[in-house]
């Protein structure tokens, strides 16, 4: 019986050769699977070499420290960030993902000596690693990843500290804090950290982790902790804007800019309408907001002097009404009012939307510390050594960053609407080493992609 109206072509049931094979690795032919086999074992081999330069070129060890060297520790790492992008950094299970994929790594890699590791090997090679070392894997293979960003975007990069909840530091027995440094533009990528000295503050260490970023010409956006004229002067040396966040701790600027806010009288009641986000529970919460932005020489000359820049800069206020429901349906509004000082030129309020978008970005750092608690349970990390949770914490970001590439790798392989979750790539990434350099050189392909 006839099932089409035009001959298109015949496939000889003799000649196999006449069949395309989109995997030729699953040919009937034999010499077909062999060349494509070894051309894929190829690529992964020069991927897994890639990831290892990346981290042997800038590694350094504690003068003290006990050094592994049973295996190559570039390698290792390159490993526990795969590993990582499951959502696992622990030393036990790290070991354990090592260990089930050796053979692998030794038909990969011939020409290196590996044997297996146990969990405490895996405590060393962390604790061996200076503090120095570690941020610059982040802040490289941040640089390294391809990222998707707006037409003509312009950059944002929020800067807060976290506090790892269950560690406890090994002299002062105080929780420890790591300052973290995020692109929201680029999806919320981790920049870079910081590691926060128990007896000291996060102002002490903002200047810091601004030396390791380029700021040139993004605006950098803090909380009212940092809100003080030495790192705003920081950020505008180094070429960039700052969006400073003002409550009690400078009573006198809150004070002035209320005072100005009152006289402008902005409807802020049916300024906009209101917006429905879904929420956790399968309920709703209404959120209504409104930003007012001034120019900031409508301070006084005394409150503006010692902020750089601030002259031709903006004032900002926030107003967010919420409207929430509880587990027994009962609704309740809450009302948030912020305000914020900018440099960032007023220009007849042409930036406003660009404004009111940066402080609504600045909460993508919080979004970015939720996500780290809950996919890679950094409250959970139970440890007294800084060294241990500073290296631990990188390679959790590391895999972070690996998930959010990956993210936009699949919605355009798939030709997604909108990206699958983090939570669900992780049940398909780095299963194993090998379906973790598979991504990755899927990663090196965008690269080169967009570079040429």
């Amino acid at each position: 019986m006839s099932i089409a109206s035009k001959l298109l072509g015949v496939i000889w049931n003799d000649d196999p050769e006449w069949i395309h094979e989109t995997d030729k690795s699953k040919s009937s032919i034999k010499a077909r699977r062999v060349e494509a086999t070894k051309k894929a074992e190829k690529s992964k081999r020069l991927v897994a070499g890639m990831l290892c330069r990346m981290f042997s070129d800038t590694i350094e060890y504690d003068r003290t420290a006990v050094l592994v060297k049973k295996i190559p520790v570039p390698l290792f790492l390159a490993v526990a960030v795969l590993c990582a992008s499951r959502g696992i950094t622990d030393a036990t299970s790290v070991a354990n993902y090592w260990n089930q994929n050796l053979s692998y790594l030794r038909k990969v890699l011939p020409h290196e000596e590996l044997n297996e590791i146990s969990h405490d090997s895996v405590r060393r090679i962390y604790l061996s690693l200076k503090a120095e070392t570690v941020e610059r894997f982040l802040s490289n293979f941040y640089e390294w990843l391809p990222k998707w960003l707006p037409e003509d975007a312009r950059r944002h990069i929020a800067i807060d500290g976290q506090t790892c909840r269950s560690s406890r530091h090994v002299e002062t027995n105080r929780r420890m804090m790591l300052l973290n440094a995020v692109d929201v533009t680029a999806g919320k990528l981790c920049m870079t950290h910081t590691m926060i000295d128990t007896k000291s503050n996060e102002p002490k260490y903002v200047p810091d982790i601004l030396g390791k970023l380029n700021v040139e010409g993004a605006l950098v956006s803090l909380d009212a902790l940092s809100t003080n004229q030495g790192i705003a002067s920081e950020i505008t040396r180094r070429g960039g804007f700052y969006m400073l966040a003002v409550k009690g701790n400078q009573m006198k600027l809150e004070a002035a800019i209320k005072a100005e806010m009152s006289k402008v009288k902005a409807d802020v009641e049916n300024s906009e309408e209101l917006r429905q986000v879904p929420y956790e529970h399968e309920h709703y919460r209404n959120e209504k907001r409104h930003y007012v932005v001034l120019p900031a020489n409508r301070l006084p000359q005394e409150l503006r002097t010692g902020w750089i820049g601030l002259d031709e800069g903006c004032i900002i206020q926030a107003l967010t009404t919420s409207f929430r429901s509880n587990k027994a349906g009962e609704w309740s509004t809450s009302r948030e009012i912020r305000y914020f000082i900018t440099n960032h030129p007023y220009q007849d309020g042409s930036h406003d939307e660009w404004l009111a978008e940066c402080i609504r970005g600045h909460w993508g750092v919080e979004s970015f510390h939720w996500t780290m608690d809950m996919l890679w349970q950094q409250d959970y990390m139970q440890c007294k050594h800084p060294a241990y949770l500073n290296t631990r914490e990188a390679i959790a970001k590391l895999g972070h960053n690996l998930l959010k590439t990956f993210q936009q790798i699949d919605k355009k392989e798939r030709g997604l609407s909108r990206m699958r979750s983090e939570k669900q790539l992780q049940n398909e990434v780095g299963i194993t080493v090998e379906n973790g350099l598979i991504w990755l050189l899927k990663a090196i392909q965008e690269r080169e992609s967009r570079q040429s």
